[in-house]
């Protein structure tokens, strides 16, 4: 039988974007036909849920954003969620592809309202760096594209762009452009908790593997 699930609305949730609502009403609904849970578990375990590497806050000053989604539909709803997170600050893309994804439509996706883009091509698949920033100089005319010669230089170069002097006045308070980091290239830049797979840290898969 086919059923509509509405986003989830009366539970708290820790995952960061709109579109995990959704997710999250899907697998309450899942969880409920394998076995009864009470509102109290159902709190419980979406307290406890995690999601490595999807619009995960990796450093908090200045605010540091992984997600590794990869297809145009995952990345948009990322961006979407990205820029609620945001709070009207300016953001700053550090992206890399496969060369086997829609590379195209995901970076034009992510490239908008971004002064600053920095490509770069990730170890496993990754598209060139070279092609990653023609998209985005197409997607985003306006924005100052860098293209890094390394995954670890990319991690760096944000950190030098926001030096004070790149710092903008929003009234008495600086505003510093907060770093989105994406795709495969989330994977290389030594953060313990984003390995290769992609899935979900729940109570409620009693430690089985999502695919």
């Amino acid at each position: 039988r086919v059923e509509l699930v509405a986003p989830l609305l009366e539970f708290d949730l820790p995952l960061a974007g709109e579109h995990q609502r959704g997710n999250a009403a899907l697998a309450l609904r899942l969880a409920q036909e394998l076995t009864p849970l009470t509102d109290d578990a159902v709190r419980r375990g979406f307290a406890q849920t995690r999601w490595p590497g999807r619009l995960e806050p990796i450093d908090a000053d200045p605010l540091t954003i992984v997600d590794v989604g990869h297809t145009p539909r995952a990345v948009a709803a990322a961006r979407a969620g990205f820029d609620v997170m945001l709070g009207g600050r300016e953001g700053i893309l550090v992206c890399g592809a496969s060369h086997d994804k829609a590379a195209e439509a995901m970076i034009a996706a992510l490239a908008r309202g971004c002064s600053v883009i920095i490509c770069a091509v990730a170890r496993h698949k990754g598209a060139p760096a070279a092609a990653i920033a023609a998209i985005a100089a197409r997607a985003n005319p306006g924005a100052e594209i860098i293209v890094a010669d390394s995954v670890a230089e990319a991690r760096r170069l944000p950190e030098r762009l926001l030096a004070p002097a790149h710092h903008v006045r929003d009234g008495d308070r600086a505003q510093q452009p907060q770093p989105l980091f994406t795709e495969r290239l989330a994977q290389e830049l030594h953060h313990p908790r984003i390995g290769a797979r992609d899935e979900p840290e729940s109570p409620f898969n009693n430690g089985r593997q999502w695919a």
